[in-house]
């Protein structure tokens, strides 16, 4: 993906001091695996409501509208889309949430999150994170608010600009809702709080997918000025295809200035591009490829080891920022030259300090005879060898398709421990809790000793 257009290093400097970028996650972004597909959570939320009347599909709010006009109640598809989105988010997984939206849930620089979507999928997500999200909810006819002493703090605010499916039909239900919400953003109903707020942060816009009216109509409505005065904040257009970034782009150009229009992939591309660029100013991922010369950084004693193969890194980035998430420290070598004995002892010294050692197993470390990270692999296990049988130590991890029953390159220690998998990079639920609970068993007899 060729990314050079874009100016992402304003951008992340942007991010970094005040936490003054706001984003506004759209329809396109939030999204679920879905019978083996990545779909928006509103199309198969319309799919089964489609199924349910006995009607063709299409898009939710063109379906919601076509049932009104067939003489069924605007309550009861209220009632049966809040009944289809609760059996739904009890079958979906955390893994099965779409990973960019996971991503941007990720970042802690956004204390402020708007969303059009009218789900709670977006936020499961940010619960998914090892966060919690306190709720704005701005209904139809208005009277939703920030409070006048918000402040950013550790949670982020969610904010449902057309209100959140429940089963008071009170949300955005058809495109004429939508219309009625961003209106509200503007006259006498508008949240003076949020608006006020709002003017003084740039604005991050992922997926919203409106038609080209109403995306400026939409951010006329949010700056709550004209978009020709808006000259002191940032303005970062992300959308899905490239006729909808044409059609924005002409009135940018001329009417708005200070806006980046991204144009070399999808919102979920961007999305997983920010993220990735992101860990790096945390010193959690290579923000760029000229991390060569780097040195192994210090480790907090008491981490989490990561050990991996370098092909694996962005794998190993996303377990370092999901155990981070989860409030654990956690350690990875981004040094691309591994070489010498000061860099040795190094690692040495970190494997000896941290307290549990995992090892991403792989095609990548199948296939390899002489590499670093079996070198680390050996320390990792000389170190389990003086532990009682008590003591976790090494967790080996799986992060792609290849079957554990096939595993031929990896210590016969490891064979007899329990290899999980983390495909991707993307822990499930049950393997970050084992971690969890292995770190706390390792804590407490520690401190009964």
């Amino acid at each position: 993906m060729g990314t050079s257009a874009f100016p992402w290093d304003d951008l992340l400097e942007l991010m970094l001091p005040k936490h003054c970028v706001v984003p506004i996650l759209g329809d396109s972004l939030v999204t679920i695996e879905w019978q083996g597909v990545q779909r928006a959570f509103s199309s198969v939320l319309a799919d089964q409501l489609a199924a349910k009347h006995g009607v063709p599909s299409g898009p939710l709010p063109d379906l919601s509208a076509k049932l009104m006009k067939s003489g069924i109640e605007r309550i009861q598809i209220g009632l049966d889309l809040n009944r289809i989105q609760r059996t739904l988010l009890a079958q979906v997984t955390n893994e099965q949430i779409g990973a960019p939206l996971r991503q941007v849930a990720q970042l802690s620089c956004f204390p402020l999150i708007l969303t059009t979507a009218t789900s709670a999928l977006v936020e499961r997500a940010i619960q998914a994170s090892g966060s919690q999200a306190e709720t704005l909810i701005l209904p139809m006819e208005g009277c939703g608010d920030l409070q006048e002493s918000w402040a950013p703090s550790v949670h982020p605010t969610l904010v449902y600009l057309f209100g959140k499916l429940g089963p008071d039909p009170t949300f955005a239900l058809t495109e004429e809702d939508i219309l009625e919400s961003v209106c509200q953003l503007q006259d006498h109903r508008r949240p003076e709080q949020l608006v006020r707020i709002l003017r003084g942060r740039h604005l991050l816009f992922l997926g919203t997918g409106f038609p080209n009216w109403l995306s400026r109509m939409f951010m006329r409505a949010l700056r709550d000025c004209r978009p020709s005065l808006d000259r002191n904040t940032v303005k970062a257009i992300v959308e899905d295809g490239d006729d909808a970034r044409a059609q924005i782009s002409v009135f940018l150009q001329y009417f708005a200035s200070q806006t980046w229009l991204y144009t070399d992939g999808s919102a979920a591309m961007f999305s997983e591009e920010l993220h990735r660029r992101w860990l790096g100013t945390q010193g959690l991922g290579a923000a760029s490829p000229d991390s060569a010369s780097a040195e192994a950084e210090a480790m907090p004693e008491g981490a989490v080891f990561v050990s991996y193969a370098t092909e694996d890194r962005p794998r190993a980035a996303r377990i370092v920022a999901a155990l981070q998430a989860r409030g654990l420290q956690a350690w990875f070598d981004q040094t691309d030259l591994r070489a010498g004995d000061q860099y040795d002892s190094k690692i040495l010294r970190n494997i000896k300090a941290c307290d549990l050692f995992v090892a991403l197993i792989s095609k990548q470390t199948e296939l390899r005879d002489e590499a670093y990270f079996l070198r680390e692999w050996r320390w990792a296990l000389e170190r389990a060898a003086a532990m009682g049988p008590r003591r976790s130590f090494i967790v080996p991890l799986v992060v792609d398709e290849l079957p554990v029953a096939t595993l031929s390159n990896v210590p016969d220690t490891f064979k007899t421990l329990t290899i999980e998998q983390a495909i991707d990079g993307e822990i499930s639920d049950v393997v970050m809790n084992g971690i969890v609970q292995a770190l706390r068993s390792i804590r407490s007899r520690r401190a009964l000793a």
